[in-house]
């Protein structure tokens, strides 16, 4: 009930539109993923974001989490994560990422990241 009343909620059902559980795989440069690695070496990632909106002017990534912890235990804990997905997003879709975003069941709220 809490997330239907959401804010967050009104923004998924304003998208052009939402793709549920996308699956990606691509690859990046080693150094998006650890500025210390060379740009030689490159890693290949792959994963499935739980929900993302396409709008006229880019995307934005929802993560729902389950997690039990505070708001920012979760930043910390999966920004990387999203980060990735941004950039495996812009990527494979070709167009920019506006927002990503954690859905925290446990808070009830959305967090920006």
């Amino acid at each position: 009930e809490r997330f239907e009343n959401s804010s967050l909620y009104s923004q998924i059902l304003s998208a052009d539109k939402i793709y549920r559980e996308e699956s990606f795989f691509t690859e990046i440069s080693a150094s998006e993923y650890d500025p210390a690695a060379s740009d030689s070496e490159s890693l290949l990632i792959q994963g499935s974001l739980d929900m993302l909106c396409e709008y006229k002017d880019g995307f934005t990534i929802i993560d729902y989490k389950t997690d039990k912890i505070s708001e920012e235990e979760l930043v910390s804990r999966y920004k990387k994560q999203l980060n990735l997905y941004k950039l495996a997003v812009e990527k494979n879709y070709g167009k920019p990422v506006k927002k990503c975003l954690i859905w925290s069941f446990w808070l009830s709220k959305e967090i920006e990241i």
